[in-house]
């Protein structure tokens, strides 16, 4: 059998899925001729098809390595790759998909997802762009261009809201106002609903778990819609403290307004915004119940006029300076952000490990694609002021297997074109136990908070550990929270309001090692004595807001509408 016949009964066989029998005549094929352009192109993909995604690779990248301009090759190199978790070789593909390929706004949105995945912000943006110019009719990848560009350190908080406002038409339906058959006396038992995508081991899901069984059952009849499919210790403790809880997580929009409008909830919180992996704003830009509120899941405003308040505090985001950043009414809760009460018993307060190793530990343990160019530049001033010092990062399990050798070589080739040798940059294996992480956190003396995507849990469980954090504050609540925390606890002396005041702070903490003991015990006395501790007293507060929206609300009716 000649090679091309052979090819021929192979593209025959794969054509009916018969890719085992399909690839002994690709391989008679390619015995014959072993470097033709589509044998390579076809057996890759049986192969690939088969589950042998070694062999595919490695056949279907020499095939794209011989003949360069074959995009159908390069696409099933991207699938293969894909499918065997190697999402991060696929960017100088897709790079090319994008501008030749037959599905380019497909690749463009890829392709800004492993960018960014990588901490590639800025190109991150530039090809969610591309994406949207050709197409703009998913709403699950605007968002995932509006949560991005929280991350950028070249926009301000004023261009991040006009990108979000002029997005938020675009979830707006065309109906009228709705009227909504309630009875409005201002004083009756509310039904109120929480709905989240991240009831189960998320800060969101914890800091839930803490307020709920302080509402008070008297004035809240409380649903929790749980948006994920997602399930553990944590969904279950939810389950135990709300009234109701309705999974959702299959439910399409319009069953899941037809629950809402039948269960007459006359007040809805969602607590995604633009972030997780999926998100119900198309839904309430239909107006689903007279009052709905942005809370917790989101650092930035929806975008979507039909949300009416977003619950903050006057340090996330400033009177006068804030509110113009957002299209719901900013409600501020003079107890703070939220109220948490931490599953474990907080660590002993010790010392500073300086006292021992003789020199400064600095330590982030936020996500590192929050780590922008510019707080890069930063930290790297900071580590050139202190020529004995180390930086510690660790982030979950990102720094295990394949994809924990990118990230480590991605750190130390940035810090290294800004003169900081690798053995300076050090990494932490995740802990087992919330304890244990506790533990972790204080074996570092100082903790550098991301910008301009600060921290928030992460910033509470460093001040758990009784360890300093240096923040920078921006304008609103995404570059904001860790300083709000900061502040509200009375250590605005850690709080900088420029990246050189952000490295002088750092600075002079680290050469002030005596002082880090007493650091560490005021953080501990007065983390213990604040309202963050006391759930209780932020929920008192939280229902007062409710009431006092539910008040108004009933003022404004006209005829039961």
């Amino acid at each position: 059998m000649t090679a091309l016949a052979a090819f021929q009964e192979g593209v025959q066989l794969s054509n009916s899925g018969k890719y085992a029998e399909a690839i002994d005549f690709f391989d008679r094929a390619l015995a014959a001729s072993p470097n033709d352009e589509w044998t390579l192109s076809n057996s890759g993909y049986c192969l690939f098809r088969l589950g042998k995604y070694r062999e595919s690779i490695s056949r279907l990248e020499h095939g794209v390595e011989l003949y360069p301009k074959n995009l159908v090759m390069r696409a099933n190199l991207v699938s293969v790759l894909d499918a065997a978790g190697l999402w991060y070789r696929l960017i100088p593909h897709l790079r090319i998909l994008c501008e030749t390929g037959d599905a380019p706004t497909e690749a463009c949105f890829r392709l800004a997802h492993c960018l960014a995945s990588l901490g590639r912000v800025s190109e991150a943006i530039v090809y969610y762009q591309k994406g949207l110019a050709l197409d703009c009719s998913d709403h699950r990848k605007i968002s995932e261009y509006l949560g991005m560009l929280n991350y950028s350190d070249q926009e301000t908080a004023a261009t991040i809201a006009q990108q979000h406002f002029l997005w938020g038409k675009k979830f707006a339906a065309p109906l009228n106002e709705q009227c909504f058959a309630r009875s409005w006396d201002k004083d009756r038992r509310l039904k109120i609903a929480f709905l989240s995508s991240d009831l189960f081991n998320h800060p969101v899901c914890k800091i839930l778990v803490a307020m709920l069984p302080q509402l008070s059952q008297a004035s809240f009849d409380v649903t929790v819609f749980n948006d994920s499919p997602r399930r553990d210790h944590w969904t279950d403790r939810i389950s135990k403290a709300a009234s109701v809880i309705v999974p959702t997580a299959r439910w399409p929009d319009d069953q899941l307004q037809q629950y809402i409008e039948k269960a007459k909830i006359d007040i809805l919180l969602e607590i995604n915004g633009h972030s997780g992996t999926k998100n119900r704003l198309q839904m309430l830009a239909r107006r689903v119940a007279p009052i709905q509120i942005s809370f917790l899941g989101y650092p930035a405003t929806t975008g979507v006029p039909e949300i009416d308040f977003k619950i903050t505090d006057e340090y996330a985001d400033p009177p006068g300076i804030a509110d113009e950043f957002y299209s719901e009414k900013l409600v501020r809760i003079p107890a703070g952000m939220f109220g948490y009460t931490p599953d474990v018993a907080l660590p002993a307060v010790t010392k500073s490990p300086c006292h021992q190793r003789g020199f400064v530990t600095f330590g982030c343990f936020n996500n590192p694609v929050k780590a922008s160019p510019a707080l890069i530049a930063t930290w790297a001033a900071i580590l050139r002021s202190l020529p004995d010092s180390r930086l510690v990062l660790k982030y979950g399990q990102l720094y295990q297997g394949p994809i924990g050798e990118v990230w480590k070589d991605l750190w130390y080739h940035r810090f290294g074109l800004l003169g900081i040798p690798p053995h300076r940059i050090l990494f932490k294996e995740p802990d087992e136990s919330l304890a244990d992480h506790l533990r972790g956190i204080a074996e570092v003396d100082i903790a550098l908070d991301t910008f301009p995507y600060q921290g928030t849990m992460t910033t509470v469980d460093t001040l758990c550990a009784s360890v300093p954090v240096v923040s920078l504050a921006g304008d609103s609540y995404c570059q904001r929270a860790s300083s709000a925390i900061l502040s509200k606890l009375g250590f605005d002396e850690f709080v900088a309001d420029s990246p050189r005041r952000y490295v002088e702070t750092a600075v002079r903490l680290a050469e002030t090692t005596k002082e880090l003991v007493g650091i560490r015990e005021k953080i501990r006395e007065r983390l213990l004595a604040s309202n963050l501790f006391r759930p209780d007293l932020y929920v008192h507060e939280f229902e007062k807001c409710l009431r006092s929206l539910w008040i108004d609300r009933c003022g404004k009716t006209n005829d039961g509408c």
